[in-house]
């Protein structure tokens, strides 16, 4: 006799208006999440990463497969999509965050179909609200990188795969979409290899669990297996060439395993105190429902948030770490709190209910967004480039600190056209050498272009900060992170 695919308590019925409420709610949420990521795309000037989007999706996609072959750390499945949109619109900031916008946006319906699939409507609007107003999720849809792109495609697979246990052995049809969106997964960021292992790890015990007698099931596995790896093979000798030049490089400007991992659930709770707290409790009593409701869904969670937060304490001191690395990992941690409103049997207490919760999350996001498209968060490039060429005349000298900031500098400054001299450097021995050779030969003025990354590439020192505070005269900041100092004393 067949067992059943899986576990699920459903609610009562809800009345039939809600065939029609659910689709237009879900839009609204769509439409006003589609607002927060593309107004302002293109406000805050391009970073560091960002601007090496550029510089990879520029590039032919066989220059960028090569480039990714001899040490660019990212697979290159984003660039390519990356390099699409720049042949068609062009590179600029808008251009340049335009999928990762869209791909917030769609996150909204996907997130609504993951909280479905694991209870119901209610819990799929309730997972939809916070994906439309999450200022984590926004943050990073307007930032040309590939981790909102990555959320959605995870959200994707998970949705396939518990359609694939809830058909049990009728079907393959959900294990090989699921491998094959897996793979896509890895494509886009190496650490969803972690994904990948965790949803696999969760289907063999899962299996032996509750199938361990029907060879259907494990047909199911098999096609999901061949489906990720398949299309994976080119990836996999990536990242065994890479991962060597990785590990011996060391850590140069990564969080601690500590950081990450507290950064990570702060900002799933919206950057607010008080709801660090209220998730940790209701995430409690919403996982003590779920091993009730659907045990199985509540494993994978456990496996999912043991798996992640296991490989970064294991490689938060091996290679660079940052808690955005983990972000696509956050329904685990989303969905026992979300779910919690379903074992609220009568209609019309549970919408109560969600509607109190809903307000609660709120709170806390209307002075975020109201500072948000008003204030920066990134360095103000744009801006401080702008000044110092009204600032400088032909024959002045810029120097740039560190030099890895040359990408943003170039995106926004011409110093050819401007007729300075341009010099960059990482230490406090190359800015005093670089003085030293103005002071010399030099015509007109000097000026300092500082970011914090300086600090990264000596030692974590200020020396530089230090050097310049004393020896120059500071003309200004930018944003948070980013000041100018002119003249030597």
């Amino acid at each position: 006799m067949t067992k059943p695919s899986v576990n699920r308590v459903c609610n009562p019925s809800t009345p039939a208006t809600s065939v029609y409420l659910i689709p237009i709610v879900l839009a609204c949420l769509t439409l006003i999440g589609a607002i927060l990521r593309l107004y302002h795309l293109d406000y805050n000037s391009l970073w560091l990463d960002e601007t090496s989007t550029y510089a990879f999706s520029n590039m032919s996609p066989t220059a960028t497969f090569e480039a990714v072959l001899h040490g660019e750390w990212n697979p290159p499945l984003f660039y390519w999509l990356e390099h699409a949109v720049i042949m068609i619109m062009g590179a600029d900031e808008f251009t340049l965050r335009l999928i990762p916008a869209i791909a917030g946006t769609l996150t909204i319906p996907a997130f609504y179909l993951l909280g479905k699939e694991v209870y119901d409507d209610t819990t799929g609007i309730l997972m939809a609200v916070y994906a439309t107003i999450s200022p984590y999720f926004v943050f990073y849809s307007q930032d040309a990188r590939t981790y909102m792109v990555l959320i959605f495609v995870y959200t994707i697979a998970l949705v396939c795969y518990l359609k694939a246990l809830s058909q049990g052995g009728k079907t393959n049809r959900y294990w090989i979409v699921t491998g094959i969106v897996c793979s896509i997964a890895c494509w886009l960021h190496f650490y969803a290899c972690i994904g990948v292992a965790i949803i696999t790890l969760h289907a063999l015990v899962t299996i032996y669990q509750r199938y361990r007698r029907e060879f259907a099931f494990y047909s199911g596995a098999g096609s999901y297996i061949a489906a990720f790896t398949i299309p994976s093979l080119p990836l996999f000798y990536v990242l065994l060439t890479l991962v060597g030049k990785r590990v011996t490089q060391g850590v140069s400007w990564g969080q601690s395993s500590f950081q990450a991992i507290s950064e990570f659930f702060y900002f799933n709770a919206f950057m607010a105190e008080y709801l660090v707290v209220a998730f940790v409790v209701l995430f409690g009593i919403g996982y003590i429902i779920m091993i009730r409701d659907r045990w199985e869904v509540a494993t994978l969670c456990t496996i999912g948030l043991i798996g992640i937060l296991g490989a970064t304490l294991f490689v938060a001191d091996i290679i660079d770490m940052h808690s955005r690395y983990m972000m696509f990992c956050a329904p685990f941690a989303i969905i026992p709190v979300m779910g919690i409103f379903h074992s609220i049997p009568e209609v019309t207490a549970r919408r109560v209910w969600c509607a109190v919760f809903i307000i609660i999350l709120v709170i806390p996001v209307v002075p975020f967004y109201g500072e948000y498209y008003t204030q920066y968060t990134k360095n103000d490039w744009r801006g401080m480039t702008s000044d110092l060429t009204n600032a400088t005349t032909p024959g002045d000298w810029v120097v740039l600190l560190p030099a890895a900031d040359q990408k943003q500098m170039a995106w926004y400054y011409d110093n050819v056209s401007d007729g300075t001299t341009l010099r960059k450097t990482n230490t406090q021995a190359g800015l005093e050498a670089i003085v030293a050779e103005w002071q010399e030969g030099g015509t007109g003025k000097i000026y300092f272009v500082k970011t914090e990354n300086i600090y990264l590439y000596n030692n974590k020192s200020h020396s530089v900060t230090e050097w310049l505070q004393k020896r120059s005269q500071y003309l200004g900041q930018y944003a948070i992170r980013m000041e100018i100092y002119g003249g030597v004393q």
